[in-house]
């Protein structure tokens, strides 16, 4: 089996639903459950600051991730991956999987971060972050998504990655600048000279 789909002539890589929520005919065996999840139903929200750094978190691994597939390590992907995709997925149809999703775009040329999502409806039941990305190939701008999930210990993976192709190209990145040192005027008691960068 290839885990692709035709999305309106694009190619979307993604595992079959039953990686993510399960099927009737073959239901996965249930998750090990991460702290704050709860063996039915969705876990409770988390909290701002934890939410914070949870995207902050899958933000990291995400980015870490897709260099992995950028440079064609299809396998370390799979094998740094989440335990769910690799019990569904097996990796060499990962591997053709990626292969055949991101062979029509070419080789990478940049990547801008557009946002993140947390969410915990998904199923089954737990913490997840989708990062968005808006990037640039050799061949066809896309966006990709990678979804991110916390898994029993804790920490985050990969479980899914998406990728379409859109006709509009990243925003074009920026040069670096020096930063600048402005100084605050003070305007009370124990105000003090500040730094921007």
């Amino acid at each position: 089996m290839i885990y692709l789909r035709a999305v309106q002539g694009s190619l979307i890589a993604a595992t079959l639903a039953f990686a993510v929520g399960g099927c009737a005919s073959n239901p996965p065996p249930a998750p090990e459950t991460a702290a704050g999840q709860t063996s039915s139903g969705p876990p409770q929200k988390l909290a701002a600051d934890e939410m914070k750094q949870a995207r902050l978190n899958a933000q990291v691994v995400a980015g870490t991730w897709l260099l992995l597939v950028d440079k064609g390590e299809f396998i370390t992907s799979w094998d740094t991956g989440a335990r769910r995709l690799q019990d569904f997925v097996p990796a060499g149809d990962w591997k053709a999987g990626l292969e055949k999703a991101r062979g029509p775009f070419g080789e990478m040329q940049r990547r801008h971060f557009v946002k993140t999502k947390y969410t915990n409806k998904l199923q089954p039941p737990g913490h997840y972050v989708v990062v968005s990305y808006h990037s640039q190939f050799a061949k066809s701008a896309a966006k990709e998504s990678v979804t991110v999930v916390r898994e029993a210990d804790n920490q985050w993976r990969v479980l899914m990655y998406g990728i379409e192709k859109t006709d509009t190209p990243p925003p074009a990145e920026e040069a670096p600048t020096e930063p600048q040192n402005e100084a605050v005027e003070a305007t009370e008691p124990g105000a003090a000279e500040t730094t921007t960068p």
